[in-house]
């Protein structure tokens, strides 16, 4: 689910709410409607949500222990990439 949570395109600084919008957007129109599918997209929501507060540890640490890092970078996955091309 790692995967799924990078191709929701969120920026480590974005909030909850943004994880979740993007996440109910990658979820079919069927499984948005369907009370059987309610725990489903619960714990769908919850690994997304998961994983974005592992993005932002991560950022945090990556901030403290390199502070020349320039502002316009983004850490995602392990790695440094520009916010701009």
């Amino acid at each position: 689910m790692y995967a799924t949570y990078l191709r929701l395109g969120v920026l480590v600084w974005h909030g909850e709410r943004a994880v979740i919008r993007a996440a109910r957007g990658r979820l079919a129109r069927s499984a948005l409607r369907d009370p059987a599918r309610r725990d489903a997209r619960k714990r769908f929501y919850r690994e997304m949500l998961r994983h974005h507060a592992d993005a932002q540890r991560l950022a945090a640490q990556s901030r403290q222990s390199s502070p020349g890092l320039a502002p316009g970078f983004l850490v995602s996955g392990g790695s440094h990439a520009p916010l701009h091309d």
